[in-house]
């Protein structure tokens, strides 16, 4: 499993309100995943293997100028027991940075 402490930080936050392409999500999946939001870091604590993992480019941060550099994303699955449900929590990892809080929704 993975063996890092993972960032909770204004990067996931925005991915919680906002697209990869930075438009704006819909006010019912921005509410979906806040209400998920408090369950994740027992998905991660609970999660007993890594669901998928890709290798993707994304950009250093929002500015336009911004570097591309290579970047993982680490899909975690645990059963919430207190929603008897699934919940899939998505970890970012760019370059040999932190490992952060990417996203949360019902697997």
């Amino acid at each position: 499993m993975l063996k890092e402490n993972v960032v909770f930080n204004a990067k996931g936050f925005h991915h919680l309100l906002n697209e990869s392409d930075h438009a704006p999500r819909s006010m019912s999946e921005i509410i979906h995943k806040l209400k998920l939001l408090p369950f994740a870091k027992e998905v991660i604590q609970n999660a007993t293997s890594i669901y998928q993992q890709r290798n993707i480019k994304i950009k250093e941060s929002r500015k336009k100028s911004a570097k591309i550099k290579q970047a993982g994303t680490y899909a975690l699955v645990a059963k919430v027991a207190e929603k008897n449900v699934e919940v899939r929590v998505i970890l970012l990892k760019i370059g040999d940075g932190n490992l952060m809080f990417r996203s949360i929704m019902k697997h």
